[in-house]
């Protein structure tokens, strides 16, 4: 059973994982957060509601885990992260409104100093590593998280971040986040995008060899941001074609580009074909053709 906390943490969100533990009865419960974080009193309810559930139950990050979210890892329990998943952990704030005098800011601080104690605890519990609330924002990558002991391990796919720094919106596997996040993952997150970009190119080019039909494939892959997972069909079904490069093939590399770029559009079938039909029709077109042209230029 798969409990999702999703977003912003609200009372509700306490109050709707503890009905889905007593309703789980038992059960095996995998939680899945993606969340910037929210109200840590609910944070350290949920929190505790997890460390006290009576049966099988791990966390699974699946994006972001900031501020109060992360009191939810501090429950005890099994933590794993999809690669590329962010965490932040900071000394716990407040967001003011009203008017107030100097003995209500006092009284304030107070409290904060006593939350701020009882959250270190929690953290102490789990993290091998010290944190200093002084020094502001934590952020941690999988890598580091797991240097802390936020987490257990690093398993699944890759996260999906989009930042739209003109709307000042994030995006955490489809999911948007507060806009304060924007500046912090868009650099964080930079490092992470160069680093896989370059993994998809050169697996790509290790692809490269003399056949000009494959190559050709290569080509408008590296140009669309495909994998060679996404092309390894394409590439399967020209790799005994023996096209060299030269005169006589460009014509023949020109339309496999051309019908590789052109999508499902093209694609002749039934009506309404899944995307395994679309993507074998049009393997196959692509290997027709080649094997046609090759034939008669022979």
């Amino acid at each position: 059973m798969n409990i999702y906390i999703f977003g912003y943490i609200y009372n509700y969100e306490a109050e709707s994982l503890v009905e889905q533990l007593k309703a789980a009865a038992g059960e095996a419960v995998n939680v899945v957060i993606n969340s910037e974080g929210g109200e840590v009193f609910s944070s350290m309810a949920m929190s505790h509601a997890i460390r006290n559930y009576q049966g099988e139950i791990r966390i699974t990050v699946t994006g972001l885990c900031a501020s109060a979210a992360t009191l939810l890892l501090c429950s005890g329990k099994p933590v794993t992260a999809s690669k590329g998943s962010l965490f932040m952990i900071h000394s716990p704030s407040v967001m003011l409104h009203e008017n107030y005098t100097k003995e209500d800011l006092a009284q304030i601080q107070t409290t904060l100093e006593k939350l701020e104690a009882s959250v270190t605890k929690m953290y102490e519990s789990r993290l091998k590593k010290p944190i200093d609330f002084a020094a502001g924002d934590l952020w941690l990558d999988t890598d580091e998280a797991l240097e802390y002991g936020l987490i257990d391990a690093v398993e699944g796919e890759e996260v999906e971040i989009e930042v739209d720094a003109a709307q000042r919106m994030i995006f955490v596997n489809k999911l948007a986040m507060g806009a304060k996040f924007v500046n912090v993952l868009e650099k964080k997150y930079q490092a992470s995008v160069r680093a896989a970009e370059l993994g998809r190119i050169n697996k790509l080019v290790e692809m490269r060899g003399d056949n000009a039909a494959v190559n050709a494939i290569i080509d408008v892959a590296m140009k669309r941001g495909q994998s060679v997972e996404d092309v390894k069909e394409y590439i399967s079904a020209l790799s005994n074609l023996k096209i060299a490069s030269g005169a006589g093939t460009s014509e023949i590399c020109a339309v496999i580009k051309e019908q590789m770029a052109s999508g499902a559009a093209n694609v002749q079938g039934q009506a309404e074909p899944t995307a395994a039909e679309i993507k074998m029709a049009q393997r196959n077109k692509v290997a027709s053709f080649a094997n046609q042209e090759l034939g008669a230029r022979n």
